[in-house]
C-alpha cells in the first residue's frame, strides 16, 4: 500500500513540474512582445509620450512704431463771416455754396433804397480767397446789422482737430508725424503732423485738443470729413519682434514658448517693448530666427514635445494622394 501511494505522488510531482515549465516558457515568450529592452524600450517610451499640436512663427527683426489712435474732424484753417458795409435788402447774389472765389470778388449787392430815395446797390466783396460754405440770406431778404451775407473758408488750408486722453499727454510732442485715413477714400493714407497742443485739459472729458496739419494741399480734403488718426509717438528700427499671439501671461509675467531642435519647447520669460497691431517687440528672451509657438501655447509646459499643425496637414495631404 505504501508503494502505491509513493508512486502516485511521484507521478503527480512530475506532471506539476512539466506544467510549470510550460507555463514559464509561455510567459517568457509572450513577455518578449510586451516588455521591450534596450533601444526598443526607448522607442516605445517616445511613442507613448504625448505631443501637442501647435502653430509656430519665426522671430525676426522689424521696424516697429508706437502710436496713439484717435478720431477727429477736418476743419478749415480759417472760416470768415462776410458782412456788408451797408444795410438794406439783398439785391443780388453772385455765388453759390461750394463756389471758389477770389479776394475782392463781388459776391452780393445790397440795395439801400427807401421810399422817396434811390441808391446804387452797394457791393459786398470777398475778404479772402476761399470757398463759400454757406449763404444764410436770399435775394430780397433784409440784411440787418450783425447778420452775415455769406460764410467763407480757406479750403486750401485744411487742418485736423482731435482730442487725446489725458493719460497720453506725456507721449505727445510738437512735430510728431501722423497717418490719417478718411472714410471717403478707404485704403489710402494721408500724411500729417502735430502743430499745436492745447495747454489745458478739458475737465469734462479729461482730454486735450490737438491740431494737425496735412503735408500738402489736396483738393479731396474737405471740411467736415471724419478722420481716423494714428499719431506716431516712437519708432524703433531693427528690433526683434514676434506676433502678439506668441506671448503668454502667467502670474503677471510674460513668457514665450520656443521650439528647440528636438521638437520640445522651452518656456522663456521675455521683456516686452513697443506693441503694434501686427508685432510686439521682444527686448530679451528670444533671438531672431528662433521659432515660437503662436497657437496652442496655453496648454504647454516647459519641456513638452510638440508637433506642428502644418506638418500634420502635409502628411494628411500626402496620405490622401
Amino acid at each position: 500500500m505504501m508503494k502505491t501511494t509513493t508512486k502516485n505522488t511521484s507521478v503527480l510531482w512530475r506532471r506539476a513540474t512539466t506544467v510549470a515549465a510550460v507555463a514559464l516558457i509561455a510567459l517568457l515568450a509572450g513577455g518578449c512582445d510586451i516588455i521591450p529592452f534596450g533601444r526598443d524600450a526607448e522607442e516605445a517610451s517616445e511613442v507613448d509620450e504625448p505631443s501637442f499640436a501647435v502653430a509656430a512663427d519665426e522671430a525676426h527683426t522689424e521696424t516697429i512704431l508706437d502710436s496713439i489712435r484717435v478720431n477727429g474732424d477736418l476743419e478749415s484753417a480759417a472760416t470768415i463771416d462776410v458782412f456788408p458795409d451797408a444795410f438794406g435788402d439783398v439785391h443780388e447774389l453772385n455765388v453759390r455754396v461750394g463756389q471758389q472765389v477770389r479776394r475782392d470778388e463781388v459776391i452780393a449787392s445790397i440795395d439801400q433804397s427807401r421810399p422817396g430815395q434811390s441808391f446804387q446797390p452797394s457791393p459786398v466783396r470777398a475778404p479772402i480767397s476761399g470757398t463759400i460754405t454757406s449763404i444764410p440770406v436770399r435775394v430780397g431778404s433784409k440784411v440787418q446789422q450783425g447778420r452775415p451775407v455769406a460764410r467763407m473758408a480757406t479750403t486750401g488750408d485744411i487742418e485736423l482737430r482731435t482730442h487725446v486722453a489725458e493719460r497720453y499727454i506725456g507721449r505727445l510732442e510738437l512735430g510728431q508725424s501722423a497717418e490719417v485715413q478718411l472714410a471717403a477714400y478707404p485704403g489710402e493714407t494721408f500724411a500729417a503732423r502735430v502743430v499745436e497742443l492745447s495747454p489745458v485739459v478739458d475737465p469734462a472729458t479729461r482730454t486735450i485738443e490737438v491740431k494737425l496739419e496735412f503735408a500738402g494741399p489736396d483738393a479731396r480734403l474737405r471740411p467736415g470729413m471724419f478722420a481716423r488718426v494714428r499719431i506716431i509717438t516712437d519708432e524703433r528700427e531693427d528690433v526683434t519682434v514676434v506676433s502678439p499671439d506668441a506671448v503668454v501671461t502667467r502670474l503677471d509675467r510674460q513668457y514665450v514658448f520656443v521650439i528647440a531642435e528636438d521638437d520640445r519647447v522651452e518656456q522663456r520669460e521675455v521683456e516686452l517693448g513697443i506693441q503694434s497691431a501686427e508685432y510686439i517687440e521682444i527686448r530679451s528672451g528670444v533671438a531672431p530666427g528662433e521659432r515660437v509657438v503662436v497657437q496652442g501655447q496655453n496648454q504647454l509646459e516647459d519641456g513638452v514635445r510638440v508637433r506642428l499643425i502644418e506638418e500634420d496637414e502635409q502628411e494628411g495631404e500626402a496620405a490622401g494622394a
